[in-house]
């Protein structure tokens, strides 16, 4: 049993781990997704002519389709002299991001990601900022600002168990989102432990608490710039309270035992020995990761042992559903899907067969969320996979990432095949959902092994890639960037 709170605990910090690589995955890719739109702005006309006003409409509109608080102009003297946040006309103020980011932009021309801090009005950002060049000089920043609540949603897309906390801590350890009780929390520093282990390493764990004093198993990572760092705590008593109690119940139910058969008979203690013996096997097999199935017996002690390990089976079932799937529509998640797809590349390599990995996303899927709340957003998550099932083989592997966010790993599947179940996915998650009133649809990215790459982490780049390229299409398709078969 001590071995099996062992490896308990590893896969709590496994599955805590993974949850936390997740998260930096998808924080980097929104950094870089607002940066792009940065520098298409940049690049727009009416910023060229010095059309101000024309171009503040145009990256107010453009704000409201990305998870920015508000585009900032802000010109050589320091001065902001636009705001998307506010009117064209308001006079030009002193501008809130930190004065040593802004000369870094306007010296050495570079993309710069603040730390969080406070604006004018009292409020926390962060902001990325991007130089405007004109006539071959920098003439302007452009910045764009993220809130605690922003980040905070991109945090939640990955799905947390009950109890677990994620927060964004920056380059000083200082907390800029969390998926709990933002609000209470943006702006103070991580717990000490966990703020000198963050500082002090790219990766690792540790037995750490939440501002809140809860005890937790902690992982952290940083993006690969080490500018951010991620850290996810889960609660020890998801630990300690359920295998301490069945480690009680053994320990007393064996010490019965040995008294018992002290003091009974020589008979007695034959038949005691038969019902010992009979849990032995599945004792082992439960050891080996089988679910338990105690014997029948006619002695409290035994039966009371055999209860305990039963106990043992469902609780050890109910952490390995934990770490392997996704709790709202029970779907493999990210963990489970790596293994299996990573098992089936290998397989293939070996035969020369082609495997195939489909990245799905929702289109629209936010309006569900932002007008009708996120209990029908986890209404419509479940149908989708409910209609992703139907639409597939038992032998492909359905997986949710997190958010609106899927994959699906398809064995023995050739480009056309792959696009013909793509195309036909578009079409049944396209079709209405009951009470939704947002169009929901999907867009579908597809790559294939070993032509689009030949390990798991190049297919899963690629299928994104192609997912991103059918988005800027137009959406509500299935695309593959290569034409080879």
């Amino acid at each position: 049993m001590y071995e099996d709170y062992r490896l308990h605990k590893e896969r709590i910090y496994h599955a805590t781990v993974s949850i936390a690589r997740s998260i930096t995955v998808d924080w980097e890719r929104e950094i870089h997704g607002v940066t792009a739109g940065l520098q298409v702005l940049t690049a727009s006309e009416e910023l060229s002519r010095g059309d101000l006003r024309a171009f503040h409409a145009k990256a107010r509109q453009i704000a409201q389709l990305q998870n920015v608080d508000s585009y900032v102009l802000v010109d050589g003297r320091r001065m902001q002299i636009l705001n998307t946040a506010h009117d064209s006309t308001r006079p030009a103020v002193r501008a809130s991001a930190p004065e040593e980011a802004l000369n870094r932009v306007f010296s050495y021309r570079t993309v710069e990601q603040t730390d969080l801090f406070k604006t004018t009005t009292n409020r926390y950002l962060i902001a990325i900022s991007v130089p405007v060049v004109l006539d071959g000089e920098v003439r302007y920043s452009l910045q764009a600002g993220i809130s605690p609540d922003a980040i905070g949603k991109i945090l939640g897309r990955q799905a947390l168990g009950e109890g677990w906390v994620a927060a964004l801590l920056d380059s000083q350890g200082i907390i800029a989102g969390r998926t709990r009780d933002g609000a209470q929390f943006i702006g103070q520093p991580a717990v000490s432990s966990l703020r000198r282990a963050v500082i002090a390493r790219a990766e690792d764990t540790l037995e750490s608490t939440t501002k809140e004093g809860t005890p937790v198993f902690t992982a952290f990572t940083h993006t690969s710039d080490g500018k951010w760092a991620v850290a996810v705590g889960a609660p020890s008593n998801v630990l300690s309270e359920e295998l301490t109690a069945s480690l009680l119940k053994i320990i007393l139910a064996g010490a019965a035992l040995i008294g018992l058969g002290v003091a009974l008979a020589a008979w007695m203690a034959r038949a005691i020995e038969r019902s010992i013996t009979a849990l032995i096997e599945p004792a082992v097999d439960l050891g080996r990761g089988a679910a338990f199935v105690a014997p029948p017996t006619h002695f409290v002690e035994t039966a009371a042992l055999g209860a305990a390990l039963t106990e043992t089976s469902h609780m050890l079932a109910r952490a390995q559903q934990m770490a392997y799937h996704d709790p709202l529509t029970g779907l493999c998640n990210r963990v489970l899907f790596q293994e299996v797809a990573n098992q089936v590349l290998a397989a293939a390599a070996r035969a020369n067969r082609p495997v195939a990995i489909l990245a799905i996303d929702l289109d629209h899927f936010k309006d569900v969320n932002d007008t009708q709340g996120h209990a029908m957003g986890d209404a419509v998550l479940k149908a989708v996979a409910q209609r992703m099932k139907s639409a597939f083989r038992a032998s492909d592997v359905i997986a949710r990432f997190g958010g609106d966010e899927f994959f699906v790993l398809m064995d023995d599947a050739n480009a056309e095949i792959a696009l013909s179940a793509g195309d036909g996915l578009v079409k049944i998650l396209s079709e209405q959902y009951p009470g939704v009133t947002a169009k929901v649809s999907a867009s579908v990215g597809i790559s294939v092994f070993p032509i689009d790459g030949e390990n798991l982490d190049s297919l899963l780049a690629e299928a994104d890639a192609a997912l991103y390229a059918a988005k800027s299409a137009g959406r509500s398709r299935a695309l593959r960037r290569t034409t080879s078969p």
